[in-house]
């Protein structure tokens, strides 16, 4: 039926050549309108939900860093042979005194032996925590096999005070150089390669579709215009 022949373009791009005979007597303005639309689906489905790509939570909590004016910490994360998307990061944080000027970047690793070095990147969220876990969004394209530093500090104007989860145990995802800290805004940096901050990252991977999903959408979309130019 006509029905079962358009669910079979559907759900697997073929060749506009091939699609005719299974189509049999469909018009050629149908045969491209199917062909748009199976290339779309398959591109719109490389559309993938967020995934964890390090993950520090929950981890066995043994001290915490302290982060007030001049004082700043950094966890490491090293991406895999894949290309991402930042989505967010996640942190459990405990504040004490609360005057907001909280903030989280991302750095990258051109520091001394490989400590954070240039900020990439702001992310969005509460600029005064209190307790708990806090989520902090923003979008950036992650090179593959690539160190990258998530950094929390406060405005040098703010007298906030606060803390930063750290646990010995290893990320259960991905992989890191440890945490960096710093006593003079981020001018220098110490690391503790053996500790971790407990932190999540999350993000998109930045797929490409295949070029025959591409020719096809192309195919269709060119055969559509020309007939209606006809």
């Amino acid at each position: 039926s006509i029905g079962s022949k358009y669910q079979r373009v559907c759900c697997r791009p073929i060749e506009l050549s091939r699609m005719l005979p299974i189509l049999g007597d469909m018009k050629l303005s149908k045969v491209l309108a199917v062909s748009v639309m199976a290339a779309a689906l398959e591109i719109g489905a490389m559309a993938q939900a967020s995934t964890v790509i390090f993950d520090g939570l929950p981890g066995t909590t043994i001290g915490w860093g302290p982060i007030s004016s001049g004082q700043t910490y950094a966890q490491s994360f090293t991406t895999d042979a894949q290309s991402w998307t930042l989505e967010s990061v996640t942190l459990p944080l405990t504040g004490y005194t609360l005057d907001g000027g909280f903030a989280v970047h991302l750095y990258d690793s051109t520091g001394t032996g490989g400590t954070p070095g240039s900020p990439l990147l702001t992310l969005d969220g509460n600029d005064n925590p209190s307790s708990g876990q806090y989520s902090y969004t923003g979008s950036l394209a992650l090179s593959p096999n690539t160190t990258y530093w998530v950094e929390a500090d406060v405005n040098p104007a703010s007298d906030s005070f606060y803390e930063w989860n750290v646990t010995p145990d290893a990320p259960t995802v991905g992989s890191g150089l440890g945490f960096a800290y710093s006593d003079d805004g981020g001018l220098t940096w110490g690391q503790a390669p053996s500790m971790s901050l407990e932190t999540q990252v999350n993000a998109n991977p930045t797929l490409v579709p295949e070029p025959s999903s591409v020719a096809l959408l192309a195919v269709g979309a060119l055969g559509l215009l020309f007939r209606r130019r006809k």
